[in-house]
């Protein structure tokens, strides 16, 4: 006996029924426990088969047959994947129902990025640790200093971070070398622990490997932070350097992709006498930025946009445009 729906001239099950159901999480990985991917595994006859409209919701007559799901009018239908037949003029097939995701910032590779330059002879910035704590010393084997700081001054200060001291040192001779030379190079935190109110912080020399021998120490009283943009390239020449880099995500519903505008990438304008603006590969006191705004990006490890937005259609007319962040240098 022929099941009821193996005929198009039946008026049973002409539209399309659920067989299973299931729901997906298209971006757990990125601890995103929002954005859901409605699957519903439909059977019906293959003459009668439709798509619906990319504007059409899992509520209502949209909804399909016989869904376990309650009624979602925030997801909107982008495909129906595998369609193929199963014999006796029925078909199969993944109607998917998607919500439009969340932003999300991810993680990505290290990025050539061409720096701007300044031009500029450096600044120097001071910040006092507390007393008595900074000191040079061998500590699991390799040249390292430890210090405090207050909750203040912490804020600067991260694993990860590069510093240098401004007095004290440590003695050392290189490979290669017989001659005791004091330690200019940084430190590169690597432990942050609380201790109180204020932080306490290790940091290994960047350059131990090249150590041979270690000499006499003392101990140091402040840092000095040395701001990279004002020491980077020479006026007129950008400086190309692999940094590191993220992926700002989002997400938006559309028709028409030509009515959207995306970001820019990241460029220094120079205003003109005449009230315009031509690109210039050099900030100074008189560009967008401004040598003191870009140079507060560099001194707080800020980001900027490494490349023009792109778009690509993520699901139905959904869209995902993606910006790469570096870190700016």
């Amino acid at each position: 006996m022929a099941i009821p729906y193996t005929s198009s001239t039946s008026l049973v099950y002409e539209t399309p029924r659920t067989s299973q159901c299931w729901v997906e999480y298209p971006f757990s990985y990125a601890n995103d426990n929002v954005t859901r991917l409605y699957h519903h595994l439909m059977v019906m006859p293959g003459d009668k088969y439709s798509p619906l409209s990319y504007n059409d919701t899992m509520a209502g007559v949209n909804k399909p047959l016989d869904s376990l799901f309650a009624d979602d009018s925030t997801a909107f239908w982008v495909d129906d994947r595998n369609l193929s037949p199963i014999g006796n003029n029925l078909v199969t097939f993944d109607r998917l129902f998607a919500q439009v995701p969340q932003a999300r910032t991810e993680g990505a590779p290290n990025y050539a990025f061409a720096f701007p330059s300044t031009g500029a002879s450096g600044v120097t910035k001071d910040i006092s640790i507390i007393n008595g704590t900074g000191k040079f010393l061998t500590y699991n084997g390799r040249t390292e200093i430890y210090f405090s700081l207050t909750a203040a001054n912490s804020v600067f200060f991260n694993i990860g971070d590069r510093v240098q001291t401004s007095s004290g040192g440590c003695n050392v001779i290189y490979y290669g070398q017989t001659a005791q030379v004091l330690i200019t190079g940084f430190f590169i935190i690597y432990e942050k622990s609380a201790s109180g109110s204020n932080y306490f912080y290790r940091a290994v020399y960047e350059s131990d490997d090249a150590v041979q021998t270690r000499g006499s120490v003392s101990n140091f009283t402040s840092f000095r932070l040395l701001s990279p943009v004002t020491t980077n390239g020479t006026f007129g020449q950008e400086r190309t350097i692999n940094a590191d880099s993220l992926i700002n995500f989002r997400y938006l519903k559309t028709d028409n992709i030509l009515s959207v505008r995306t970001e820019r990438g990241f460029d220094v304008l120079l205003k003109e006498a005449n009230l315009t603006y031509t690109l210039s590969n050099t900030v100074t006191t008189s560009t967008l930025p401004s040598a003191a705004e870009y140079g507060g990006l560099v001194y707080q490890g800020g980001f900027i946009s490494g490349e023009a937005e792109s778009a690509r259609r993520w699901m139905g007319n959904i869209w995902e445009f993606a910006s790469r962040r570096v870190r700016a240098s």
